[in-house]
């Protein structure tokens, strides 16, 4: 039993098709420069910190980079995420679509 697709719905599958062929390997890169921004941000923060421990404002100082830091690194993993719901999808419309 098999029924006819909108047209809406066909150019969904469309669009996740075209996705799958050229916007995931630039969501991947972008993911990936968020991941490097995220660590060397951690990284200078930390650095930062610690080369001024004896200051007891450095802390509140130097609050924020660690904050913008894990914001950037959780992006990077809510992206992958997405990446990979999308895969899921796209894996499945295809079969779907094939069979029809």
């Amino acid at each position: 039993m098999t029924t006819e697709l909108s047209k809406a719905e066909e150019r969904l599958i469309n669009e996740f098709i075209i996705w799958d062929k050229k916007r995931k390997t630039i969501e991947n890169i972008f993911n990936y420069i968020l991941l490097i921004l995220g660590i060397a941000i951690l990284v200078m923060v930390s650095f930062f910190t610690f080369k001024h421990l004896h200051n007891n404002l450095i802390l509140m100082a130097t609050a924020p980079g660690f904050l913008t830091g894990i914001l950037i690194i959780w992006l990077f993993f809510m992206g992958k995420r997405r990446i990979k719901e999308y895969q899921l999808i796209t894996s499945i419309l295809k079969k779907l679509h094939a069979q029809d």
